[in-house]
């Protein structure tokens, strides 16, 4: 029996639901929340109006702050913004935070990054200039402190920037130079050298081209003579004065003298005190003892330093000139001024061996390492203008005003310690002063004055005239020649 098939309309039909919203569900979480400020008693307080601030209205507490911070850029406006301060504020340098600027930007000497140490040398040398040496001197131990860790830091760039902190110290806080001398001259020496086999000394082999550390090695030879200038001042004229006594002074002296203690009892505390002059020849000897043993440090590495950025040049016993460039001209400069120091140091001690420590020591190694080349010359492109005129002669450019004071010290060494020389040498000395005589150049007067003495008082009496030495009319024309040139 068949099935009725057919389906209703009403069956088709879909059930339409009516458009209302849903009910919420009974589980949603509430997020909303409410929020109090919290304020703190400092935050209670009000600002002043003449408070110290930067630019970005930063008061120097959060600067100082930023000094300590991970991201560069925040260690370097930091740095900018206490600059700003300073200028515009300077009064802040009298109150309490002098102390924790000091100690914060002297922190900034090891960073790595180049920019922010060299913005720390910058601020620093800004806040010295503002103080006096009575509150500088209350850094003294701080910055020897900190330069010797800069000193002896392991990054190569960081030791570098110590010489500017080096240069800030001289001019602004030489004292503390001298109450650490030792330290800083045996971290100098580090730095110059690497001592193996022993006492021995060897230069140091350091990445880089040569031109670099040709450039280093002047730089650290400049200020190691700022320093051994800071720690042992000049004494020439002391010296000249023990040596040279006018008879009528001394008689005024003794007069004058003899007159002030004629009815004086005599005092006698100063020669039985502990710490007296009597007493305190250990002290005279130590210090003695430790000039030698400096010489005996740093003259090896100036011989050494030359000899590797000297041109070599086999003359086979024959004196020739020698063409250096300006860089190593301005080495050459450092080295001799080093050695002239400490040659005019040692003359003024007391101990004999101590005076005769260069003659005895280091005669022989300066005539084979300033002497061997002698005169140093520049060089000199065709056609070019020098003081002589248009020349393409080097012998004439030697005489000129470029490495004048380079050559007329290396013959000052030489006349001075009366160095054991050729007679052939001896005539090329003695020609080169004559013609630098012909050149007016004001910076070199001292020492050709100097020279000029030497070659006279030097000068052998000769019964025989000798083709080699300047015989007494020589001596009358030097003089001459000498008055007319410079005026005393």
């Amino acid at each position: 029996m068949g099935k009725y098939k057919k389906k209703l309309r009403a069956e088709k039909a879909k059930v339409k639901l009516k458009k209302k919203k849903l009910p919420k569900g009974q589980n949603i979480t509430d997020t909303s929340f409410k929020v109090k400020k919290i304020i703190t008693v400092e935050q209670l307080k009000q600002t002043k109006e003449n408070e110290p601030v930067s630019s970005w209205n930063v008061p120097l507490k959060d600067l100082l702050i930023h000094l300590g911070h991970h991201n560069k850029s925040s260690r370097l406006n930091g740095l900018n913004g206490i600059k700003e301060v300073l200028a515009n504020y300077p009064d802040v340098l009298k109150g309490p935070t002098l102390k924790t600027t000091v100690m914060k930007v002297l922190e900034c000497m090891t960073d790595t990054e180049k920019k922010i140490r060299t913005a720390a040398v910058n601020l620093l040398d800004n806040i010295f200039t503002q103080l006096d040496q009575t509150q500088i001197s209350t850094f003294h131990e701080l910055l020897n402190i900190h330069l010797a860790c800069v000193m002896t830091h392991r990054q190569v760039e960081i030791q570098k920037d110590a010489l500017k902190l080096t240069d800030i110290i001289i001019k602004h806080a030489p004292d503390a130079i001298r109450k650490n001398f030792k330290i800083i001259i045996t971290n100098f020496i580090r730095i110059l050298s690497s001592y193996k086999y022993g006492a021995q000394s060897e230069i140091l082999l350091t990445k880089g081209s040569k031109k670099d550390l040709e450039e280093n090695r002047i730089s650290i030879f400049q200020r190691l003579s700022k320093i051994l200038c800071v720690c042992y001042p000049s004494q020439s004229k002391e010296c000249e004065d023990k040596l040279v006594i006018n008879a009528k002074d001394a008689k005024d002296f003794s007069k004058r003298l003899f007159t002030r203690h004629l009815n004086k009892t005599p005092d006698l505390s100063e020669i039985f005190r502990p710490q007296g002059r009597m007493f305190n020849k250990e002290a005279f000897d130590d210090f003695e003892d430790d000039f030698k043993l400096l010489v005996s440090q740093v003259m090896p590495l100036l011989f050494e330093s030359w000899a590797e950025f000297s041109p070599r040049i086999e003359n086979n016993g024959f004196f020739e000139e020698c063409v250096i460039k300006d860089s190593t001209a301005k080495l050459l400069t450092s080295i001799l001024d080093i050695i002239v120091m400490l040659y005019d140091r040692s003359l003024c001690m007391e101990r004999d061996d101590v005076k005769k420590l260069f003659v005895s020591s280091y005669s022989n190694q300066i005539i084979k390492s300033f002497l061997s080349s002698f005169p140093y010359t520049p060089r000199v492109l065709e056609n070019e203008v020098t003081d002589f005129g248009v020349n393409g002669d080097v012998s004439a450019v030697a005489y000129s005003r470029s490495y004048l004071s380079q050559n007329l010290t290396v013959c000052y060494l030489a006349y001075d310690m009366k160095l054991k020389l050729s007679n052939h040498v001896k005539t090329v000395l003695d020609n080169y002063v004559l013609c630098a005589l012909q050149v007016r150049n004001t910076k070199c007067e001292e020492i050709l004055s100097k020279i000029v003495e030497l070659m006279i008082v030097n000068q052998p009496r000769q019964k025989k005239k000798d083709p080699f030495l300047l015989q007494p009319s020589e001596h009358i024309n030097l003089r001459r020649t000498f008055s007319s040139k410079i005026d005393f």
